[in-house]
């Protein structure tokens, strides 16, 4: 019995991740010619800063909740049908290696060293990386005109301020990543765009969901799941854990604003941290 119910579980939440891919792959149709022209862009810039050959392709795209103070750093705004929409260039370790190699006239074998992933960027990397960002944003209206016909505009304004705590606000964005590849370096580096800012500025919608998953959905919509939430572990020794017996009251380490884990029969499906009100405990998902 218990075999079957596991069984059963395995098969509903690969169903639920299938409907949800359906609905990920649907909202990101419309914009496939934007992300493929951000891809050409991207190489252009790296072309400003070196002779080698350069490609870029897309990698990954997804929906996820982005901290609002992303935001403040390498972002970008540009304007479509005269709505306006932003971008949000994130840069990691080995990207900015890519970008060193590239701009002081490297061979494309940059050999990174364990120290790399724990320095923090060098002003001269921070100084790189801005130009890339600026070359690149410079070179997305002119590759997005070319391949859809499609105009956009770069929107030039002062760097964005700061939008709040990064635990208050989140924003629903469409993250796309792309691979990058000089001679034997490869790294990837996102963008970011607000959900509703790109929708509003494309003027896409939604597309409707195959008539099959609509069922399933349906189907699903009345199924009872087994959700539960795990706190971070903790350690007892093991007289602690003898002495334990009815009545006892074990004393939980876990605080308020702690990382947990939300799980769905058995499998995880979201983090989250714990918050605690009169009478209730929350659990406010990342």
């Amino acid at each position: 019995m218990q075999s079957s119910n596991w069984e059963r579980a395995i098969k509903v939440t690969s169903e639920v991740m299938r409907v949800r891919t359906r609905r990920v792959e649907a909202s990101l149709k419309p914009f496939a010619g934007f992300f493929n022209s951000c891809a050409e862009a991207i190489a252009e810039g790296l072309k400003s800063i070196s002779p080698l050959a350069v490609k870029c392709s897309v990698s990954e795209a997804d929906i996820k909740k982005v901290s609002s103070a992303s935001f403040r750093t390498n972002t970008v705004t540009f304007s479509a049908s005269g709505k306006s929409f932003t971008a949000c260039f994130q840069v990691d370790r080995q990207f900015n290696n890519l970008l060193c190699d590239a701009g002081l006239g490297g061979n494309g074998l940059w050999i990174s060293t364990a120290d790399d992933a724990s320095r923090p960027p060098s002003k001269f990397e921070v100084m790189l990386v801005n130009h890339f960002v600026n070359a690149v944003a410079g070179c997305i209206p002119k590759a997005h005109l070319a391949a859809t016909g499609q105009e956009i505009i770069l929107v030039e304004e002062e760097e964005p301020g700061p939008q709040g705590s990064a635990d208050a606000q989140h924003m629903r964005c469409i993250c796309v990543k792309f691979l990058v590849n000089i001679v034997s370096l490869s790294a990837e580096i996102a963008i970011c765009f607000p959900q509703a800012e790109l929708e509003r500025a494309f003027s896409a919608s939604v597309l409707p969901s195959h008539h099959a998953d609509a069922r399933m959905e349906k189907a699903l919509s009345h199924c009872s799941f087994e959700v539960s939430v795990l706190l971070p572990p903790q350690l007892m020794n093991i007289d602690a854990i003898l002495a334990l017996e009815p009545d006892s009251v074990l004393r939980l380490e876990a605080r308020p604003h702690d990382c947990a884990v939300l799980r769905v029969e058995g499998m995880e499906v979201a983090k989250g941290k714990i918050r605690i009100q009169p009478n209730k405990i929350g659990l406010l998902l990342q």
